[in-house]
């Protein structure tokens, strides 16, 4: 136990170079800079130069899903640059996420790490920038000029998402600190789609921990916790639906008018060659009143390369879960790519977009999790080399 939080706090040169690829991967949706998105773009393209041996170890499966996505990509890319010439960069981001997925889940627990490193220093800004602002007037929607407060708490789920996932595959552990601060956040951040999706992922980590717990006494203190807490939220259950009513969109209800209205528009153009090729955006909702921006990863996705892109995307995510291992970790996973893919319904943030790498990771970590021991011990000695190598 000590050796392994021991390994948390040292940094090799590796693990630099990985949390910057992460970083970047962040700063490149949020910013939106173009500095930031070749930043992102370079590092991913330098990580899987630097671990090229581990395309060579790769499943015959994740060779299949790869070249499946870059296939379909490849094939709709002239129709795609026709378009809209910045598909060229959508393209580009497709297969910087593949190699640097594919590189960075060859340490997995040197990524686990990092995307930790991550998860805390996102939200550690978002704390800051509250404690100086203040909670008042939808303080979220003012920290960065370039995403709304939906981007940056969307951003965060999708980091405590693959995280969780990583955790569970690797350790077979999972976090409720950084849980409850991604729903706190996203309170905050006033949006109804995060707040639900922060809310499960607190319901599902609270359950992993209580009913994976083989300690009797440590699990009667969760579970005492938890049954406070509980009580303490039933007693106050006015306080908290008058506070959710007046300073979240929920007061107004789940359903979301005007993403109902882009969704409506964009099916209803499926007809043809448009169910392959995808919708073009001209004249329809999404071009005229949102600025080519269809909130929704799987219309953007469409939009871009198609039926094929869209379908790679969906074999890969299913076939993840064809592995024989414990169904609670099984389950776990699946609710928790699940939560992910609903909050990427009303929010374009994956498919394709920098948040690709570790969402391909988790996927490749939850299909090799029953390797895990193996990975635990072969990590171990790759960090060693690598540390006498730099």
């Amino acid at each position: 136990m000590n050796l392994r939080h021991k390994s948390w706090l040292e940094i090799s040169g590796y693990d630099f170079r990985l949390f910057l690829l992460l970083v970047l991967m962040v700063l490149a949706i949020a910013v939106r800079h173009p500095a930031m998105i070749a930043g992102y773009v370079l590092m991913s393209f330098y990580l899987a130069y630097e671990n090229h041996r581990s395309f060579s170890e790769t499943t015959g499966y994740d060779r299949f899903f790869a070249l499946l996505v870059v296939a379909s990509c490849t094939l709709m890319l002239p129709l795609a640059l026709y378009r809209n010439p910045n598909s060229a960069f959508h393209y580009i981001t497709v297969i910087a996420g593949l190699l640097s997925a594919v590189a960075i889940v060859s340490r997995p627990h040197e990524y686990l790490k990092c995307l930790g490193w991550l998860l805390v220093a996102s939200q550690a800004s978002v704390l800051a920038f509250l404690f100086f602002r203040g909670f008042d007037d939808f303080p979220l929607d003012t920290m960065l000029e370039s995403s709304s407060s939906n981007g940056i708490t969307s951003s965060i789920i999708c980091i405590q998402v693959c995280y969780s996932v990583a955790c569970i595959c690797l350790y077979r552990r999972t976090t409720l600190v950084t849980t409850a601060i991604t729903l706190f956040i996203s309170v905050v951040g006033f949006g109804r789609g995060s707040i639900v999706a922060s809310g499960i992922l607190v319901v599902l980590n609270s359950s992993y921990i209580i009913f994976s717990q083989t300690n009797k006494a440590i699990k009667a203190i969760y579970s005492a916790a938890i049954f406070v807490l509980l009580i303490y939220a039933f007693i106050n259950i006015g306080v908290i639906i008058d506070y959710l009513n007046q300073n979240t969109k929920i007061g107004s209800g789940l359903f979301d008018v005007e993403r109902y209205i882009i969704n409506k528009d964009y099916s209803e153009r499926l007809s043809g060659v448009n169910v392959i090729i995808g919708v073009d955006y001209k004249n329809t909702v999404i071009e005229r009143f949102y600025n080519g921006n269809p909130h929704n990863s799987f219309i953007r996705a469409h939009n871009i390369f198609g039926i094929f892109y869209v379908s790679a995307i969906a074999l890969a995510t299913i076939f993840a879960f064809f592995q024989p291992v414990s169904r609670i970790v099984r389950a776990y996973s699946a609710a928790l790519i699940g939560i992910l893919l609903i909050r990427g319904y009303p929010e374009p943030i994956l498919f394709p977009t920098p948040f690709d790498t570790i969402y391909i990771a988790s996927l490749l970590i939850i299909r090799n999790r029953s390797q895990g021991t193996f990975l635990a011990s072969t990590s171990s000695m790759s960090a060693i080399n690598a540390r006498r190598r730099l």
